[in-house]
């Protein structure tokens, strides 16, 4: 093996950067994709469980609707611990991923959103708590 250059002696330094370079971007890639399933997960959710939310569940008490309510309830809050978990595996190089502040604030939201749904009064914070998710996670309507 030779000299990577007449000036100096970099001997192998070359290929442990290339490697570490290759192994920076590959694990951006995956953290990317785990990311966009997360929120194809989420987005999903609140689009599907949006008839729960809005026509209210709570006013309904046939077995089915508060069935689908319990779901819904149960399927925020997995999601919001999903995130969470997500967060907490993130490396400081992440690009196209909101900052970990707006990825929290979606978890809380998602939380609240769990909790509201057989809330007396609910349909405000519900509305509120999707609008903070879509916007924190940048979901388009």
């Amino acid at each position: 093996m030779g000299k990577c250059c007449y000036c100096c002696d970099h001997r192998g330094k070359r290929g442990f950067s290339i490697f570490t370079w290759r192994n920076n971007q590959r694990n951006m890639v995956e953290t990317l994709q785990k990311y966009k399933e997360i929120k194809q997960t989420i987005a999903f959710d609140l689009v599907y469980y949006a008839n729960c939310s809005f026509n209210g569940c709570q006013q309904n008490y046939k077995p089915e609707f508060i069935q689908k309510g319990e779901d819904a309830s149960n399927k925020y809050r997995r999601d919001a611990a999903t995130l969470s978990g997500f967060i907490e595996t993130l490396s400081w190089l992440k690009l196209f991923i909101p900052n970990k502040k707006k990825l929290y604030e979606a978890s809380r939201a998602l939380i609240g959103l769990s909790n509201s749904i057989f809330d007396k009064d609910s349909d405000m914070k519900i509305h509120m708590y999707s609008d903070e998710v879509r916007a924190n996670l940048k979901l388009k309507r």
